[in-house]
């Protein structure tokens, strides 16, 4: 504190006593005004200080679920349906309550993966709700790993991916689902089906294919509440890959 003529002096702008009142330890001693800013600026380092924060903690959250990289661009609004068909699954999926299955199927690159990413960062950004998203091979791999860890059983592994509040299982070809895969896909399926937890699941196959390929124990818990397309259980993404079409529009 400086004074002049014995009478205290706000440090920051120097007006006397007729404005500067003294304020007891630890406040410092400004007068109303340069407090009221110290105040301001202290306040906008603590919200920038929060922020870096929750950011930083949303991306661990994120990242814990399976989201990185080029998932993070991969937002419900950033999707631009190519055709009419594509446009009435994407306005379905954005209706998503996060309490029933939702099933995609279709062609490889037709967005469905997109579609399913945008809600789960929608679910976790928003909601801040645990999740987990995987590939069915990468979660047979990661249930397998876990499962062999020390201290760990395979029913905590087991627990550890199927007790998520949202599952989402990417990109399932189910032409090729090797006998684990298709054993954890149906305790999976079960175990959320009893318990009455959502899945959100893609696959490279036709509704016909992926029913008689699955076969009818996993494909009726998954149908059973599943959200409706138009009266069917699984909405379907059938146009061309716009991964390729994106390569041969670079080329042209």
């Amino acid at each position: 504190m400086n004074e002049k003529n014995d009478q205290p002096v706000c440090p920051e702008c120097g007006c006397g006593p007729e404005i500067f009142v003294p304020r007891p330890e630890p406040w410092p001693k400004m007068c109303p005004d340069c407090w009221s800013k110290h105040l301001s600026y202290r306040n906008e380092l603590a919200r920038q200080s929060d922020n870096k924060r929750a950011q930083r903690a949303l991306e661990a959250a994120l990242a814990e679920g399976g989201l990185c990289g080029r998932s993070l661009s991969m937002t419900i609004t950033s999707y631009q349906p190519p055709t009419p068909a594509a446009r009435v699954v994407f306005e379905r999926v954005q209706l998503y309550d996060y309490e029933h299955n939702l099933i995609i199927l279709g062609r490889a690159g037709a967005g469905k993966t997109h579609l399913i990413t945008g809600l789960l960062l929608k679910f976790c950004t928003q909601l801040s709700r645990t999740f987990l998203s995987a590939t069915l091979s990468g979660l047979t791999r990661a249930y397998r790993s876990i499962a062999a860890t020390k201290g760990e059983t395979e029913t905590s592994a087991f627990d550890f991916i199927a007790s998520r509040k949202l599952l989402a299982i990417h990109d399932t070809d189910t032409r090729t689902l090797t006998d684990a895969e298709r054993s954890l896909l149906h305790d999976l399926v079960d175990h959320r089906w009893q318990r009455r937890l959502p899945i959100l699941l893609t696959a490279n196959a036709t509704p016909d294919a992926f029913s008689e390929q699955l076969g009818n124990p996993i494909c009726s818990r998954l149908f059973e509440d599943a959200w409706p397309f138009d009266g069917l259980p699984y909405g379907v993404l059938d146009h061309e890959d716009f991964r390729l079409q994106s390569f041969t529009n670079a080329k042209q």
